[in-house]
């Protein structure tokens, strides 16, 4: 799934990409898979000032913690 972000997000395809790189990391967090939290993260902050404030507030409540995502019913999926 990370590599599906990676290639949308290089592409241009920003909604498709930070969908997935949100899914990413989450999978990430509950492997505790710290090397590739690491690469999502770096790939997410290489790719920030593209992100809207959703998807900002987002990425902080799954590195920060908190059930903001599990309360709006996970994430917004921007299309398949």
């Amino acid at each position: 799934m990370y590599e599906l972000a990676f290639y949308h997000l290089h592409k241009g395809d920003y909604p498709k990409g930070f969908d997935l790189l949100l899914k990413t990391i989450e999978n990430f967090q509950q492997i505790n898979n710290e090397k590739y939290i690491l690469e999502s993260v770096t790939l997410f902050e290489r790719f920030r000032n593209i992100a809207s404030q959703e998807i900002k507030e987002q990425y902080q409540t799954l590195l920060l913690g908190g059930n903001s995502h599990e309360e709006k019913g996970s994430y917004t999926s921007y299309g398949s």
